[in-house]
């Protein structure tokens, strides 16, 4: 017997989109048309932005063709089909296979035009199950939706929430806006530059979710004096009520934590716990290694921090922290990294590794 894979996604879609790239790239532009597969996606990068507008993707007939004698020769062979269906058509297929529509983005700034297909639905079941750490903030399917391109692509943006939900320029901004202001998500960049990243708030809720699918027991124990909610020694997960309570706005305190890319302080003295304060007063200048590396592990007991947080509460400079603690106590098992594959990850941040941990 011999082994026979079926593709994740079917073989018609990816060949429309390969046909389409030969026929509507830029031959101007010197490069390749890159074909790259992700974890969860893949996606085809075609030098030459969309000379058809945006809304009329997928009409039959819409089609503008940049290569009218490679379109000839490749409707001749019958590898390509009528104009205007290519995108339509493969929106059905990736449809009928239960998986994710299709996303389209022209990047005029760059000149390149991308096509992005994922290898499961977005919104599967680990998806619901990170999304319900945010009942509270009553999401609609179309923030959802962006919030799950957040989370597999490292963003998203005005473009990719339109091509996702179908609403106009100014809505998509809106909305963006209320997540942002909501902690879920941070702006990045101006402009046409602008993305938004998932808070670290968000992006360490799947790490928290999938832990709630374990027996009570065992889901309490890898919890205690380690998540992002443990306030002295109580251990809290996001849908606790009395932290997603926490949460006011206007302001950006985010529930469980500061948004690490707010340049205030953390604010009023009684957002840290009275015996975190008490050591801070206690260390002076000339404290000992084993003194700050304690409160920095209480620290992070209570909340994930970054480097840079934990540099203010303890009245230090950032570099002195990292080099000094931080990267002794990782290489210790007492602090993990929130980004544990990428040590430097542009939003780093530390929380403290629990008894229960070292055990298991």
């Amino acid at each position: 017997m011999h082994r026979e894979d079926a593709p994740l996604i079917p073989k018609y879609v990816l060949r429309e989109a390969i046909v389409n790239a030969a026929m509507h790239r830029s031959y101007k532009k010197h490069g390749p048309t890159q074909i790259i597969r992700f974890a969860n996606r893949i996606e085809i990068i075609n030098p030459g932005c969309s000379i058809v507008r945006e809304e009329q993707w997928g009409q039959q007939g819409s089609s503008l063709t940049r290569n009218p004698t490679i379109a000839a020769v490749l409707h001749d062979v019958g590898l390509a089909e009528n104009k205007g269906t290519g995108i339509a058509a493969m929106r059905k297929a990736m449809q009928r296979s239960h998986l994710s529509p299709p996303l389209f983005e022209s990047d005029r700034q760059k000149d390149i035009f991308v096509a992005r297909f994922f290898l499961h639905q977005l919104l599967d079941e680990h998806a619901w199950r990170w999304l319900s750490a945010f009942t509270k903030f009553k999401l609609t399917d179309d923030d959802a939706s962006a919030l799950c391109v957040a989370r597999q692509l490292g963003w998203v943006n005005n473009w990719l929430y339109r091509e996702l939900t179908g609403v106009d320029t100014l809505t998509a901004s809106g909305r963006l806006a209320r997540l942002r202001d909501l902690g879920l998500v941070e702006k990045q960049g101006k402009g046409y530059n602008t993305v938004y990243k998932l808070s670290v708030l968000a992006d360490s809720a799947p790490r928290i979710a999938d832990r709630e699918t374990k027996s009570e027991d065992e889901a309490s124990a890898r919890l205690t004096g380690r998540d992002i909610m443990n306030v002295e020694s109580e251990s809290l997960n996001p849908l606790n009520k009395r932290q997603m309570e926490s949460v006011t706005l206007p302001d950006k305190t985010y529930p469980g934590g500061v948004n690490p890319s707010d340049k205030a302080q953390f604010g009023e003295s009684e957002n840290i716990p009275a015996h975190l304060r008490a050591m801070v007063d206690s260390l002076g200048s000339r404290a000992t290694t084993g003194t700050v590396e304690a409160a920095i592990v209480a620290f992070c007991q209570w909340r994930i921090l970054s480097a840079q947080q934990i540099a203010r509460l303890l009245k230090r400079r950032v570099t002195y922290i990292q080099n000094r603690y931080l990267k002794s106590l990782v290489a210790a098992g007492r602090l993990e990294y929130l980004y544990p594959d990428n040590p430097a990850h542009p939003r780093q941040a530390y929380r403290a590794v629990s008894k229960a941990d070292l055990e298991n």
